[in-house]
């Protein structure tokens, strides 16, 4: 095995080898969710917020020749394979994103060496009629989708379009050599953001787009890559990027956040680390404690010559050692991350593409989130009534807000401006006894200093949130 991985001790190479494996106080435990005939790949699944608590994957079926988009509920309940579309045209690229009519499911087809994208709403457990949304593209449109757009490549431009929209309003986004476009599923109107790879001077590099309707110029485009080749861009489950870059032959994996001036790379210096997915949470513990804010899981060379699915836990004072999570023949690769929610237990956890034996399924790995059970009050208690730090903060436009409460009850919570005047009403509802999670997004209120109060039954707590756009 590669130097890096050398340096897991003997407790984490057990560890490796009889899952679960823990990465602080995460157990993943490793299964097939997807193994019916055929060849069963490149899939998506929902993000942590656009359709929670559900959680949704799709993913191309390939069977005698016969090319098949599937959907499934993942959680609060496991639901059926669903047929989306079904015949022998080349298929590819399924995309997910929700919306103000239930979900939405997108794809690329192939007919007479000529590129289609096509989309079909599900609401209610019924499916709307497919609708053409692109046609006679004579290239790979590399589709991306978000809850409000969709973003594709033509002759090396990237293009942008509101969904719903006539295709006269289509946006030239930047023109020549971009590729792999991938939107924040979680837009608005007034907001974007989207990263891309283009080619500049013969070097790859990671780019990146914020649209927001308030701000001068509303469109701001960054450079976020320094080395001569970088690809795979992708958005964490609640914040955060992550990307692949090469640097003296090895691939390496790049992460942080868009608007900061040098993502971090890993320390691997023979192993390739490709198809980075980044998950962004916090565990709250008592004050000063360190915690893991995220991890990185991405494809990996094995000694036995075939990829693996990895784990990087980043915590505060550096990198851990990267753990094998997969650890099975055949090759694995192209991981993607999110929570799964049942009614009393949330998951995290890890998809991606098993090939064994000429046979591709999807697996998955998943772990109890024990975010709640580390919160303590002053006398290192668990706390029976607690409002946690919004994270990231500052932030910019959204940021998630987490609460815990003893029992069911009615809860309230609202953001402030520092007169006092009420901006937003995020929750006004009964809840059950747990803990919670509920995004605020900003976009269109001006940098400084909010409060967030949560008021359930006779307690109260405020927690200031700085804005910084």
């Amino acid at each position: 095995m590669h130097n890096e991985l050398h340096k897991i001790s003997g407790t984490l190479i057990l560890l490796v080898l009889f899952l679960p494996l823990c990465i602080y106080s995460q157990d993943f435990s490793v299964s097939p969710m997807i193994e019916i005939p055929g060849n069963n790949e490149n899939f998506d699944i929902s993000s942590s917020w656009d359709t929670w608590p559900d959680s949704y994957l799709c993913w191309i079926n390939e069977l005698d020749s016969v090319y098949t988009v599937y959907l499934k509920q993942l959680s609060p309940v496991s639901g059926d394979n669903l047929i989306v579309a079904s015949d022998s045209s080349i298929k590819k690229n399924p995309r997910f994103a929700g919306g103000g009519n239930g979900i939405r499911i997108a794809w690329q087809a192939k007919e007479d060496d000529r590129w289609q994208v096509y989309a079909r709403n599900y609401l209610q457990d019924q499916f709307g009629e497919p609708e053409l949304i692109l046609d006679s593209l004579e290239n790979d449109p590399q589709l991306s989708l978000s809850n409000n757009r969709i973003a594709w490549i033509n002759d090396g431009n990237l293009y942008l379009r509101t969904l719903g929209s006539d295709p006269s309003a289509d946006m030239l986004l930047d023109s020549g050599n971009c590729s792999s476009p991938e939107l924040l599923k979680s837009d608005s109107d007034l907001y974007l953001e989207i990263l891309y790879v283009k080619n500049i001077s013969d070097s790859l590099k990671v780019c990146y787009v914020k649209y927001n309707e308030y701000t001068d110029p509303k469109y701001k485009y960054t450079c976020l890559s320094n080395g001569p080749l970088s690809d795979h861009p992708k958005f964490g489950t609640e914040t955060g990027i992550a990307f692949q870059t090469k640097i003296n032959d090895i691939w390496k994996c790049a992460y942080g956040w868009p608007e900061s001036i040098d993502p971090v790379m890993t320390e691997n210096g023979n192993c390739n680390f490709q198809h980075p997915a980044l998950f962004t949470y916090a565990i709250p513990t008592s004050s000063g404690a360190a915690t893991t804010p995220y991890f990185l899981a991405f494809d990996t060379d094995s000694i036995a010559g075939n990829r693996e699915i990895f784990i990087q836990p980043l915590v505060y004072w550096g990198e851990e050692p990267a753990m094998n999570l997969s650890d099975s023949p055949g090759d694995d690769r192209k991981p993607l991350v999110t929570f799964l929610s049942t009614n009393d237990s949330q998951f995290v956890s890890i998809f991606w593409e098993h090939e064994e034996n000429g046979k591709t399924d999807i697996w998955y790995a998943k772990s109890p989130f024990s975010d709640g059970a580390g919160i303590r009050d002053g006398q290192g208690n668990p706390a029976v009534f607690h409002l946690v730090q919004n994270y990231p903060n500052p932030f910019n436009p959204r940021t998630t807000i987490e609460y815990v409460l003893e029992e069911d009850s009615h809860v309230k919570i609202t953001v402030c401006n520092l007169l006092g005047q009420e901006v937003q009403i995020l929750a006004n509802s009964y809840k059950s006894a747990g803990t919670h999670r509920q995004i605020f997004d900003a976009a269109g209120l001006f940098s400084g200093v909010y409060y967030c109060r949560l008021t359930s039954g006779d307690h109260m707590q405020t927690i200031a949130m700085v804005l910084l756009k």
